[in-house]
C-alpha cells in the first residue's frame, strides 16, 4: 500500500561521454511510465538527473560529491546548504567544464527560485559558457532556457526572447520535450508581459504530463493560464478564475512547483482585480495565503502580498508603488505598473 502524496525520487548519474543514449531512453521511455504508475497510486515520481554527466576521472573528485550532495540537500529543502555546496564545487581552479556547468547552473536556478535574480545571472552565464566549452548540446539548450527565465524575471524581455528562441530551436532539433515545454512556456510569458500573444507557428502542441517533470507541467499551465486571462473574453476569464487553484500542490512539492502554484493564484487575482470581479478577488486572496507559505521566491511573495493589499485597501496599495518613473527591476514591477495604469485610467474615465 502506497502512502498517498509520497514522492519517489531516483538520483541518476553517469559518465560524461558514454551514456547519452541511455539517458535519453530513461527520459523518453522509463520516466513517463514511472510517473504514470505513481500517479495512479496517488504518489509522485521525480528523477534527479545530474544533467551534465560525470567523467570517470572526475567521479572520484570532491566536486562531484559536492554537486550530488547539493542536489540532494535542495530536494530535502535544505536550500542554504545546497547553495553552499554548489558554490564550493564551482569555486575551484582546474576542474573540468562539466563540473563548472553542473555547479553553476544548479546554483543559478536555485537563486532564481529564491527570487535572487540579480545574483543568479553571473552563475547561469558561467554555466552556459562551460556547457559550450564541453560541447554539451542539451546543457546548452537548458542553460539558454534558464537564462530566458532569468531575463524575463529581470524585465529584460528582448534578451529573454533571444535566449528562448535559441533554446526552442535546440530543443526541437534534439526532440527534448522537457526543455521545449519550459522554453515555450517562458516565451509565452514574455509575450504576455508585452501585451502580445505568442504566434501559433511556434506552438508544437501540449505535452503529455507524464513525459515531463512536474515543474515543467507547472510552468506550462501557468503560462497558458496567463495567456487566456490576458486575451480571453469575459465569460472565459470568469470561468477560469472560478475554477482556479494552486495546481493541487501538497507540502511535498518542490520549490519550482510551489512558486508556480503561488504565482498562478497571483496572476488570477491580478486579473480579477483588473476586471472588477470582487467576489473572485476575495476568494483568490484567501487561497493565496497557504500557497505563499510554500513558496520560496521572495519577489513572487512580495507581489502577491501587494495584490492582496490592493484588493483590501486600494489607496494604500497604490501609494506603496506610487513611483512610476524608476527603472523596472523585475517582471513584477512591470506587472504592477500595468495594473496601476489600468486602474487609474478606469477611475479617470468613470
Amino acid at each position: 500500500m502506497v502512502r498517498p502524496g509520497i514522492t519517489f525520487r531516483v538520483f541518476v548519474s553517469s559518465t560524461f561521454q558514454d551514456f547519452a543514449a541511455e539517458r535519453d531512453a530513461l527520459q523518453k521511455r522509463v520516466w513517463p511510465r514511472l510517473r504514470e504508475l505513481c500517479r495512479k497510486h496517488g504518489a509522485r515520481f521525480q528523477a534527479i538527473d545530474l544533467r551534465w554527466g560525470v567523467s570517470e576521472e572526475a567521479s572520484r573528485e570532491q566536486q562531484t560529491m559536492q554537486i550530488g550532495m547539493g542536489m540532494c540537500a535542495g530536494q530535502r529543502g535544505e536550500r542554504a546548504r545546497a547553495v553552499e555546496l554548489f558554490a564550493a564545487a564551482a569555486d575551484t581552479d582546474g576542474v573540468e567544464d562539466w563540473v563548472i556547468a553542473a555547479a553553476e547552473n544548479n546554483l543559478g536556478v536555485m537563486l532564481i527560485e529564491e527570487g535572487r535574480y540579480a545574483e543568479a545571472e553571473v552563475h547561469l552565464v558561467s554555466g552556459f559558457e562551460a556547457n559550450q566549452r564541453a560541447g554539451d548540446r542539451r546543457g546548452v539548450a537548458q542553460s539558454r532556457c534558464s537564462l530566458g527565465e532569468l531575463y524575463y524575471r529581470l524585465a529584460r524581455l528582448d534578451e529573454a526572447e533571444l535566449a528562448l528562441d535559441e533554446a526552442i530551436a535546440d530543443a526541437e532539433e534534439m526532440e527534448d520535450v522537457q526543455c521545449l515545454t519550459q522554453s515555450q512556456a517562458w516565451l509565452r510569458r514574455v509575450y504576455c508581459l508585452r501585451g502580445q500573444q505568442l504566434a501559433q507557428s511556434v506552438e508544437m502542441g501540449r505535452p503529455d504530463s507524464t513525459s515531463i517533470s512536474p515543474d515543467a507541467v507547472a510552468i506550462d499551465r501557468l503560462a497558458r493560464t496567463e495567456e487566456l486571462l490576458a486575451f480571453g473574453d469575459d465569460d472565459e476569464v470568469r470561468a477560469l478564475l472560478t475554477d482556479l487553484e494552486a495546481i493541487g500542490y501538497d507540502a511535498d512539492a518542490d520549490a519550482a512547483c510551489a512558486n508556480a502554484g503561488a504565482e498562478l493564484l497571483a496572476v488570477g487575482l491580478e486579473a480579477a482585480v483588473l476586471r472588477g470581479q470582487v467576489d473572485l478577488a476575495e476568494r483568490l486572496s484567501g487561497d493565496l495565503a497557504p500557497a505563499l507559505d510554500r513558496a520560496v521566491d521572495r519577489e513572487v511573495i512580495a507581489y502577491a502580498h501587494w495584490l492582496i493589499e490592493l484588493q483590501l485597501d486600494l489607496s494604500r496599495a497604490l501609494e506603496a508603488r506610487h513611483d512610476q518613473t524608476t527603472p523596472c527591476q523585475s517582471c513584477f514591477d512591470l506587472r504592477a505598473r500595468a495594473l496601476i495604469s489600468a486602474i487609474t485610467d478606469e477611475s479617470h474615465s468613470s
